[in-house]
């Protein structure tokens, strides 16, 4: 029978056996063929995705243009050696960065072969997610032939659809690896199984986890020893032959190498600076500013993360804010997983039984890494927990057919055991993929409007630092770009320091953005010939009144009603404010209206009018100056 549906993978199937040798007989290119169709069919909808999100260019902000600074680093004299900054505040104001900066290398040759744009950036990103979904289904065709792969390629269509063509489009570190922990824990499972040959897979998948966002340490540091001890041994125990137990050396050799080459980056940076990032961030999680949130919060979060029904049904990512939702379906998912593996054990499936034992590892330190989260659980902290829940519902219903199928072979029935199957999973693999196509074909970045907003300043400015008739500016001049922007966080800023390094001119941020720019990009305002100042809304009157600044570009997408509405909804604003006796609030209108947004005195009617004020939006103009006017922001 079909290792899927019963036991052993047979030869006419071309899978691997659970005893981890390999067949390959005549079928296994029609078995290549099959695994090149699904990954076809789990294309569709991101390739879609980007033909949506190509036109009107994109600007990236924030996070982003930060991302797309440290892939065109690559290739300059001063590349990344350790991944974005994080929400790692130190006790002494420094903040440490994600661990390595193996996805900006990874992003670097197809952005560079795409043209460089923030388009080719997505493209290289679509490629990447891709990459991990053929590496999936190809360990599945090892551990179980076309019918495994049918069933993975399912989950991850389910999987793919739950994130979103955004997510999976975005070069943001949270989403960069969520497709790649799905195949470092079938790799582990491989190895676990004794196919060493995954093992240089594990490393690279695991790499790129840990490297990209930090989440990722306790799952995959505890998986790879789990790998690593029963993997050892499963190797030891069924490879009689000398030819065999080289074979597993030179596997497991070439994952030590290959892990070498990979944490070189970040190793270099922990031995060349005082103090190194790794060392940073082993004493942020070591003793923190404050206590993380503990063992029953990360439980709850785990629950959370199991919900079958969001995952079904696209929710996991709605709001984007805190992670919040019922505990109920997710202890119900993970009671049926629990009885599933008990039931695999008795039913002496061995590929389930290492499956589940991965499985439940990995829900072990998932609770333990969850609970250890400092400050508030946004949703992009543990995104990979749904990828967890998509397997393990992968898991139980497999183990759910195993069942079965060998009931019905008990009773000699001569009802087709796995024609029933497939076919569910075809139907659910087909609706899943074109649900998410239909959505991706009219995906939106972040923040259009921002976006939108700095493509029309970025034209006229480049003009203007190109023409050097500003005292400090023309191709030669050295930048500082800053920014005053009560609203937006400098969401704008990056995008505006990121389009100018793109357009080839020597730009720079202020020290107090080391963490986020790196070393490549801070500048002292006594090495500027001059400063190119982004300012928001009220800031842009500040600047119009400073000696010697000109301004080069402008733009304000509101309307006259709209400009008249804002300017009430703001005199609404302050006078809420002052009947709440919240006076010393009232500058923060102006001067800092996100922090104003978050205070947690402000009433919520208060709360909502600077909703609206936002939503209306404000003008955004450019500035150039000499480089002292830099003290003055």
């Amino acid at each position: 029978m079909h290792e899927f549906t019963g036991g052993q993978a047979s030869r006419e199937t071309g899978a691997i056996s659970t005893d981890g040798v390999g067949a390959r007989p005549a079928s296994w290119r029609w078995d290549l063929v099959f695994l090149g169709v699904m990954v076809t069919v789990l294309s569709v909808p991101l390739l879609v995705a980007l033909v949506a999100i190509r036109d009107p260019r994109w600007y990236p902000l924030m996070d982003m243009a930060q991302v797309e600074l440290r892939v065109r680093d690559v290739g300059s004299s001063q590349p990344p050696l350790i991944g974005l900054k994080g929400r790692f505040v130190l006790g002494d104001g420094r903040q440490a960065s994600h661990p390595g900066p193996l996805a900006f290398w990874l992003l670097w040759p197809i952005y560079r072969v795409a043209g460089g744009t923030s388009w080719a950036m997505q493209v290289a990103t679509v490629l990447l997610q891709l990459a991990a979904t053929a590496t999936a289904l190809w360990i599945a065709l090892r551990r179980g032939g076309p019918a495994l792969v049918l069933g993975v390629a399912t989950t991850l269509a389910v999987l793919m659809r739950a994130f979103g063509a955004l997510t999976l489009t975005e070069a943001w570190i949270p989403h960069l690896p969520l497709l790649w922990w799905v195949v470092f824990v079938l790799a582990v499972w491989s190895i676990v199984s004794g196919d060493t040959v995954l093992v240089p897979v594990a490393v690279f998948a695991g790499s790129l986890c840990v490297q990209s966002h930090v989440s990722h340490v306790g799952t995959v540091v505890g998986l790879g020893i789990l790998a690593a001890v029963v993997g050892a041994l499963a190797t030891i125990r069924r490879a009689p032959r000398d030819d065999d137990r080289s074979s597993g050396r030179r596997w497991i050799l070439c994952g030590i190498v290959l892990g070498t080459v990979l944490w070189v980056p970040p190793i270099v940076e922990q031995l060349t600076r005082s103090p190194g990032n790794l060392s940073s961030l082993w004493r942020y999680f070591t003793a923190p500013g404050e206590p993380p949130v503990g063992l029953r919060s990360g439980v709850e979060l785990l629950l959370v993360h199991h919900d079958p029904w969001r995952l079904v049904t696209g929710q996991v990512l709605s709001g984007r804010a805190l992670v919040t939702g019922s505990t109920l379906p997710g202890a119900l998912m993970l009671g049926c997983w629990a009885i599933a593996a008990i039931v695999a054990i008795r039913l002496r499936h061995r590929p389930l039984v290492r499956l589940h034992l991965v499985i439940g590892a990995a829900l072990v330190m998932a609770g333990v890494s969850m609970s250890r989260i400092v400050g508030d659980p946004w949703y992009y902290l543990v995104l990979w927990g749904w990828a967890l829940g998509a397997l393990v519902g992968f898991v139980t219903i497999w183990t759910l057919v195993v069942l079965v199928a060998r009931h019905q072979a008990s009773l000699r029935t001569r009802w087709p055991r796995r024609a029933p199957g497939k076919l569910a999973m075809c139907i659910a693999l087909v609706i899943s993929t074109a649900v998410f196509t239909g959505q991706a074909s009219r995906v939106e970045v972040l923040r259009p409007d921002l976006s939108s907003a700095v493509g029309e300043l970025v034209p006229s400015t480049v003009a203007a630092l190109a023409e050097g008739s500003i005292p400090g500016t023309g191709r030669d001049g050295r930048y500082l770009v800053t920014w005053t922007d009560p609203f937006h966080l400098g969401t704008q800023g990056w995008a505006l320091l990121n389009e100018l390094d793109r357009h080839g001119f020597d730009v720079a941020a202020v020290e107090r953005y080391r963490a986020q720019a790196t070393e490549a990009h801070i500048r002292s305002p006594d090495d500027a010939t001059a400063v190119v100042n982004l300012a928001v809304g009220s800031a842009i009157e500040e600047w119009r009144g400073k000696a010697g600044v000109h301004e080069i570009a402008y733009f304000d997408a509101r309307t006259g009603t709209e400009r008249s509405r804002y300017a009430r909804l703001r005199s609404v604003l302050i006078r809420e404010l002052k009947a709440a006796g919240l006076d010393e609030l009232v500058p923060a209108v102006d001067e800092n209206a996100f922090a104003l947004a978050n205070d947690p005195a402000l009433p919520e009617s208060t709360r909502s009018t600077i909703v609206s004020m936002r939503r209306i939006g404000v003008p955004t103009a450019v500035f150039v100056g000499p480089p002292e006017a830099v003290s003055e922001t």
